[in-house]
């Protein structure tokens, strides 16, 4: 098996999932419960998630100051933590310690609160959340035809 830092306080089964997705960019439906809240995307990589987030922070920049060096300076930002994770089926040479699974990416991300409207309505958002705070998951999309 590789090697995953364990956390009591994460489900190991969901924490190996993201790091299977993370290895090897394979994205899937699934609905999450945090505190109540369900949550029903598709999950990503972590890079993908950063890519993604600066493709969007750099095209809302552009239209708000064009000004090169503050388009540079936020795709570098971002450029680290996309680093952080592996691109999908490489090794990673430099790997001495393995990566702590902490966090779940997804896209097309939306929020369900009874009561409440589904938050976004028309379009899903990005997301990323903690593992320690997930109550629990399944898998697909919860009340929507396939993302």
């Amino acid at each position: 098996m590789e090697a995953i830092k364990k956390s009591n306080d994460i489900d190991y089964f969901l924490q190996d999932l993201v790091d299977k997705v993370n290895k090897t960019g394979f994205p899937f439906g699934i609905t999450l419960n945090v505190g109540g809240t369900i949550i029903s995307g598709t999950m990503i990589t972590g890079r993908e998630f950063f890519e993604n987030i600066s493709k969007m922070v750099v095209e809302n920049l552009e239209d708000f100051d064009p000004d090169p060096k503050l388009t540079e300076a936020f795709t570098h930002f971002f450029n680290k933590y996309e680093g952080i994770y592996p691109i999908p089926f490489e090794k990673d040479k430099k790997e001495e310690e393995p990566l702590e699974i902490a966090f779940i990416h997804l896209k097309n991300a939306k929020f369900y609160q009874e009561g409440n409207p589904i938050i976004p309505g028309n379009v899903g958002a990005y997301w990323r959340g903690r593992l320690d705070k997930i109550d629990g998951f399944s898998f697909g999309f919860w009340g929507l035809e396939k993302q």
